[in-house]
């Protein structure tokens, strides 16, 4: 006796489905795909909080460019103001120093006149 097609078809891939086994199949496809559903759902927030982290980090990396640039806008600034200074004191120096050599000049000059 030869097993191949056992009456009442339980199961074997190729008998027909019936209604209750199509259901069941469905039922079980619909819970597969809702459970994918749920997956790319957490993996979806996941990303979009990963995402956010990235736009605070760069927001955090602009903000301290821009504090950097402005730190170094303040120190090019007072280096201006300090030369500025410098250059000022120099010519008042020069001046003094041209005003004493025109002092010592005239009293070169008186001495040698007494």
């Amino acid at each position: 006796g030869s097993q191949e097609d056992s009456p009442g078809g339980t199961g074997e891939p190729h008998s027909p489905m019936s209604g209750s086994d199509a259901i069941d199949h469905l039922r079980s496809r619909l819970m597969h795909a809702e459970d994918g559903e749920q997956r790319l759902k957490v993996e979806l927030t996941a990303l979009r909080d990963s995402h956010a982290a990235l736009q605070s980090q760069v927001k955090m990396a602009l903000l301290s460019e821009a504090s950097d640039e402005g730190e170094i806008r303040r120190e090019m600034q007072s280096l201006r103001v300090n030369l500025k200074s410098e250059r000022d004191i120099r010519c008042s120096l020069e001046e003094q120093t041209t005003a004493s050599e025109q002092l010592v000049r005239e009293l070169r000059a008186e001495s040698i006149a007494l």
